[in-house]
C-alpha cells in the first residue's frame, strides 16, 4: 500500500516553471502568488521561471514578466529565464545584445521556440546569440517538439561548448536521446514529461545521472507528475538529491542560486508511511513487454512488480504488448506467464483482435480465471468499436459482467468516446472502461458526456495530456465510483500517473475510491487478489 501524501520538503530546485495562463489546459493564472504556493507545497528551494507570454504572445513582454516574478520571489530562490528570436528588423535587432543585457540583469538561462516562432537553430541571425550564451555560461532550454533531435545534434556539433537542456521528451525518445547524450557532453534532459518507464533509472545506470535536471513543468503540466516520479525513483537518496538539486547548481557554477545549505534530508513519501494511513492502489490499465515503435527499458513483469513494490501498488491489471501489437494468442500466453510468476500482484486482460480468431480468444477468457477482463485496441487493429466483429465481446460482457477496457481517442474513426454511446445503449449491463478517457482535454469532455448517459461506462486516467484539474472535472461530473486509476505502464512510467492522483485537491475518501476501491468493485466478476472473493 502507498501513502496518500506527496513529499512536502524535497529540498529540490525546480528548473522548469512557466508563468501565465495556458491556452489548452484549465490551469489558473500562474502568477507570482501561484508560483510561491507551488514552491511551498513541495518544499522547493528555488525555481527557474520563464513566461508563457514569451512562448505564445511576445518574447520581450514575457521576458519582462519573468524578471518581475524573479524579483518578487527572490527570497524564494527564483531566477528568470528569457526567450530570444533571431535578429529581425522591427522585433529584435540583436539577440547577442539581449544576452549581454540579460547577464547584467542576472537572468539565469534562455529558451528558444523555433517551431512556434518560425525559425531554425541554424539561422545566421542567432550566431552571436550562441556566442554570448557560451561566454556568459548561460544554458539554453528547448522543448523537444520545438526543435527535434536532428537540429539539437547539429547545434551541439557546431557549438560543443553550449549547454542545452531538452524538455518534454515524452515516452518514446530514448533511442534518439541515448547516442546524442553519449556524443554531446553539453546535452541535458529535464524531468518535465520525461515519461518513459524506468527512464531515470536507465539514464543513471548508463552513466547519464549528471545529465538529468529536475523540473516540474508547473504552468504546462501537472507538477505532481515529476515530483512523485523523482521521489519514487529506484535511486538512492543521494542520487535523487543530485538530480533534484545538485545538477542544477552545476549549471551556474559562477553564481549563487540562493539555495539553502545544510537543511535536513528530503522527506520522501516512503518515509511517511507511519504518519499517514496507507491506501490500496490498483492499476487498471497496464501492459507488458517491449514495443517496436520505441525503446522501453526493463518492460518485464519482475521490474514492473519492483516498481509497484517501490510505491506501494497492490495489483496491476495488464495486457501484453505482443497481444495488442501483433499476435493476440501468443501475447495472451505472455500475459498468463507474467501472472503465473506474480499471482498475487498481476492479473490479466485478454486481448481480442477482431482479425485474429476473436471467438477463440473469447472462449479463453470464459475458461481461464486468470483473465479478469478483456482488452480492445480498435485504433491499433483498425476496426471500429461498433463493428460486427466485436459483437460477441459486447454480448459476453453484457451477459457475464466481465469488464472490457478499450482504447479511446478523441477524433479517432475507430474508438472515439462518442462511439461508445451506441455500444452502451445496445448493451446496458456491460461494464466498459474508456481507456485514456479520450486522451485530449476535449476528448475527456466527450467521455464525460457519454458516461453521463450510461452508468455502465467508467473513465480511466492514464494519458500524456491529463492533469489534476481535468481529473477533478471527471470526479465532479461522473463521480469517483466510476473513475479508475490507470498508468499505461510500461509505456508511461507508473509513477507519473500515480503522482497526478496523489496530488489531487480531493478528500482522502475520493482518492481511495479512484486509486483502488472503484476497481475492486468493478472487477467483481472475478475478484482481484486481496479482494477476499
Amino acid at each position: 500500500m502507498t501513502s496518500l501524501q506527496l513529499p512536502t520538503r524535497t529540498g529540490w530546485f525546480d528548473a522548469h516553471v512557466r508563468s501565465g495562463r495556458h491556452p489548452e489546459r484549465p490551469f489558473g493564472r500562474g502568477d507570482a502568488a501561484a508560483i510561491r504556493d507551488h514552491l511551498t507545497r513541495f518544499g522547493l528551494t528555488g525555481a527557474l521561471v520563464g513566461s508563457n507570454l514569451s512562448w505564445l504572445h511576445d518574447p520581450l513582454t514575457g521576458n519582462a514578466e519573468a524578471s518581475a516574478i524573479a524579483t518578487e520571489l527572490a527570497d524564494h530562490g527564483v531566477l528568470a529565464c528569457w526567450t530570444a528570436v533571431p535578429a529581425t528588423p522591427g522585433e529584435l535587432a540583436d539577440p547577442a545584445a539581449l544576452v549581454e543585457r540579460a547577464a547584467g540583469e542576472h537572468v539565469a538561462a534562455f529558451r528558444l521556440f523555433p517551431d512556434t516562432h518560425r525559425f531554425t537553430l541554424t539561422d545566421p541571425g542567432l550566431d552571436g546569440f550562441f556566442d554570448e550564451l557560451v561566454r556568459h555560461r548561460l544554458p539554453l532550454w528547448l522543448d523537444l517538439d520545438e526543435a527535434g533531435w536532428a537540429a539539437v545534434d547539429t547545434l551541439l556539433s557546431r557549438r560543443p561548448e553550449l549547454v542545452v537542456v531538452i524538455s518534454q521528451a515524452g515516452y518514446r525518445e530514448l533511442r534518439y536521446a541515448a547516442p546524442l547524450l553519449a556524443r554531446h557532453p553539453g546535452l541535458r534532459l529535464d524531468l518535465v514529461n520525461l515519461a518513459t518507464h524506468q527512464a531515470l533509472e536507465w539514464l543513471q545506470q548508463n552513466g547519464f545521472g549528471d545529465r538529468m535536471i529536475f523540473g516540474s513543468g508547473f504552468g504546462l503540466r501537472d507538477p505532481a507528475e515529476a515530483v512523485f516520479r523523482l521521489a519514487g525513483a529506484g535511486l538512492d537518496t543521494e542520487t535523487i538529491m543530485t538530480v533534484g538539486r545538485a545538477n542544477a547548481e552545476r549549471l551556474w557554477p559562477d553564481r549563487s542560486l540562493s539555495l539553502p545549505k545544510g537543511e535536513p534530508g528530503p522527506a520522501l513519501p516512503f518515509d511517511q508511511f507511519g504518519e499517514h494511513p496507507p491506501v490500496d492502489v490498483v492499476d487498471a490499465h497496464a501492459h507488458l513487454g517491449p514495443y517496436s515503435r520505441f525503446f522501453i527499458p526493463d518492460p518485464d513483469a519482475d521490474t514492473m512488480v519492483a516498481v509497484m513494490d517501490r510505491v506501494g501498488t497492490a495489483v496491476t491489471v495488464l495486457s501484453s504488448n505482443l497481444a495488442i501489437q501483433l499476435d493476440a494468442d501468443r501475447g495472451n500466453d505472455a500475459t498468463l506467464a507474467a501472472i503465473d510468476a506474480h499471482p498475487d500482484r498481476l492479473v490479466g486482460y485478454a486481448v481480442i483482435n477482431p482479425w485474429q480468431d476473436p471467438d477463440d480468444q473469447l472462449a479463453r477468457v470464459e475458461a481461464d480465471r486468470r483473465f479478469v477482463g478483456i482488452k480492445l485496441h480498435p485504433s491499433l487493429h483498425a476496426y471500429p468499436v461498433t463493428g460486427r466483429r466485436y459483437a460477441a465481446v459486447w454480448e459476453f460482457a453484457d451477459r457475464t459482467g466481465c469488464p472490457v477496457l478499450s482504447h479511446t481517442a478523441q477524433g479517432s474513426p475507430w474508438d472515439a468516446p462518442s462511439a461508445f454511446d451506441e455500444v452502451a445503449s445496445a448493451h446496458p449491463q456491460a461494464k466498459i472502461i474508456l481507456g485514456h478517457s479520450g486522451i485530449t482535454p476535449a476528448g475527456i469532455d466527450e467521455s464525460i458526456m457519454v458516461a453521463g448517459r450510461h452508468p455502465g461506462l467508467h473513465l480511466e486516467l492514464c494519458g500524456s495530456q491529463l492533469v489534476g484539474e481535468l481529473i477533478m472535472d471527471l470526479l465532479a461530473t461522473v463521480g469517483p465510483d466510476r473513475v479508475l486509476f490507470g498508468s499505461d505502464f510500461p509505456f508511461i512510467d507508473h509513477r507519473l500517473s500515480l503522482g497526478r492522483v496523489l496530488g489531487l485537491p480531493a478528500p482522502d475518501e475520493v482518492k481511495r475510491a479512484v486509486l483502488g476501491g472503484s476497481a475492486r468493485r468493478l472487477f467483481s466478476w472475478r475478484p482481484l487478489p486481496g479482494s477476499g472473493g
